[in-house]
C-alpha cells in the first residue's frame, strides 16, 4: 500500500491508475531518483560530498589490501 501511494504521489497519479499501469520499473526509478535527490540535498547542505556506501575504512583498506596481494 505504501509502495502504491509512493508511486502515486511521485507522478501525481491515482493508486488505481498506478496499481493498473505501473510496473516494477516504475519504482525501481521512483526509488532511484528519490535517493539521489536525498544525496543532492545532503550535499548542499553540507558544502561537501556525501559518500555512504556503508562500508568501515578498515573494510576498504582489506579490500585495497586483497587486491593489492593478488
Amino acid at each position: 500500500m505504501l509502495t502504491c501511494d509512493f508511486l502515486a504521489r511521485r507522478y501525481s497519479k491515482l493508486p488505481s491508475e498506478i496499481l493498473e499501469s505501473g510496473t516494477t520499473m516504475d519504482l525501481e526509478i521512483a526509488e532511484v531518483a528519490v535517493g539521489y535527490e536525498q544525496y543532492v540535498s545532503k550535499q548542499q547542505k553540507s558544502g561537501t560530498p556525501v559518500i555512504n556506501h556503508n562500508y568501515s575504512q578498515d573494510e576498504l583498506k582489506a579490500m585495497v589490501d586483497s587486491v593489492k596481494g593478488r
